[in-house]
């Protein structure tokens, strides 16, 4: 019912609801004689703010409901408190503004009854204190806000099920049906984490009732995050953030980077550049084609630390070409996938990767423009010594196709189309 502007006065005689959304101004006895009337109600969307009386009014009347989506009144939220007792929800949209700090109370209450999963608060801003309360429900498993101060989202105590974390970098109004309409995707950054459980787990929370230190306090907030295997969060990102969230997570548990996405199409600085090649276990990176050049000496770096990638897959992602390294044992395949032909017009972007440590084979796929590789193979004739058997492609140009020779000299290098078909170098040479 979406009537924008006027009051329902009546109850409506409708029964056997699943699914209830409503745009209009209602004393909540309405909606309490509703609920009533469809006890199996599982979801229920109001999207005006004008609801005289309690809201919490439905909840013994709402034992079945799964989702509560509604737009707050602009004053403390405490009232809101009793939501938490429904029994079976699960997804909590908190729409509108509140008086910053109040919805401290809601989120405490969600602690004590372990039930709810998906709490987001798109249209203001949350503090500290609530965002701490928030993150802290060991039920929950994704959290969506803004938070006035948006660098404390690395000290967030990570919790229970707690896996995604999205930090919005300001106030939005929500479209619950496309959340993701006005959001500008340059404006986060993405981090995928995996855990690794340490095989003995300190008891923080004994420890604490012990000797009352504060920071095994905090450690014990953390405690169950040591049971999960990934956590990914999306957020408010510059230089200082990402080192800093590394070193919140390393003094409290074993945690490994596995995946970042830059979306801001930008060049990145030195800072953050010496960020990315330090970490270890960052396998995949996604970023704009603009700083694939930056991406690519990143990984070339960080390869180049590690003595054992036996089985590891490294991958850097862009919106016009993939780039894949296949590692086993002391050998290495270079697969570079073409969506879009005209952007990789200009091969010294690629030339770098003819440094590879190991590389053994190499794979072409896609809208590769004619000439377009010549660089990387000049870059491979240029080493003083390389390492690459086998190259599989659709079509070389001829030019590069005399680079591909002129790398090999009188060496043996297996060619193999992209049909299946093998050819010798000596072979193509005679073609």
């Amino acid at each position: 019912m979406n009537i924008n502007g006027f009051s329902l006065e009546i109850v409506p005689q409708i029964t056997q609801l699943e699914k209830l959304e409503l745009n209009v101004r209602l004393d909540s006895r309405i909606l309490v004689e509703l609920c009533k009337l469809n006890p199996n109600l599982r979801k229920l969307t109001l999207r005006n703010s004008e609801i005289f009386g309690r809201l919490s009014d439905i909840v013994p009347h709402c034992n079945q409901l799964e989702y509560l989506s509604f737009v707050m009144k602009e004053v403390d939220a405490s009232e809101y408190a009793a939501l938490a007792n429904l029994p079976q929800l699960k997804a909590l949209i908190l729409c509108g503004e509140h008086l910053e700090g109040s919805l401290v109370k809601l989120f405490s209450r969600f602690q004590e009854h372990q039930q709810i999963q998906s709490i987001c608060i798109p249209e203001t801003y949350v503090s500290n204190a609530e965002a701490i309360a928030l993150a802290s429900i060991g039920s929950v498993v994704s959290i969506k806000c803004c938070l006035r101060d948006k660098s404390f989202y690395s000290d967030l105590p990570l919790s229970g099920k707690l896996t995604n974390i999205y930090i919005l970098g300001h106030p939005m109004q929500y479209n619950p049906d496309n959340p993701y309409y006005n959001e500008k995707e340059e404006d986060f950054l993405k981090v995928t984490y995996r855990a690794h459980r340490p095989l003995a787990v300190t008891r923080a929370y004994y420890q604490y009732w012990q000797t009352k230190d504060p920071k095994l306090l905090q450690l014990a907030f953390d405690e169950d995050y040591l049971h999960a295997h990934r956590l990914h969060c999306i957020g408010w990102y510059d230089a200082n953030v990402l080192p800093a969230t590394m070193q919140n997570s390393s003094e409290q548990f074993s945690v490994s980077i596995a995946g970042i996405v830059l979306n801001k199409k930008v060049s990145i600085s030195d800072a953050e550049l010496a960020v990315l090649a330090s970490i270890p276990t960052l396998t995949t990176i996604r970023c704009s084609f603009v700083q694939i050049e930056q991406i690519i000496a990143v990984k070339l770096q960080q390869l180049d630390a590690i003595t054992d990638t036996a089985n590891r897959v490294d991958k850097i992602k862009t919106e016009f070409c993939h780039i894949r390294f296949v590692h086993s044992h002391e050998s290495v395949t270079l697969v570079l996938e073409v969506f879009v032909q005209s952007m990789l017009s200009y091969g010294s972007i690629l030339a770098p990767l003819a440094n590879l440590r190991n590389l053994k084979r190499l794979e072409i796929k896609g809208k590769i423009m004619s000439g377009s590789l010549v660089e990387l193979f000049r870059a491979l004739g240029a080493l003083e010594k390389h390492t690459l058997q086998e190259l599989e492609t659709a079509f070389l140009d001829p030019e590069e196709l005399e680079e591909v020779l002129n790398c090999y000299n009188n060496e043996f290098m297996e060619l193999r189309r992209q049909d299946g078909s093998y050819q010798s170098s000596d072979e193509s040479d005679e073609d």
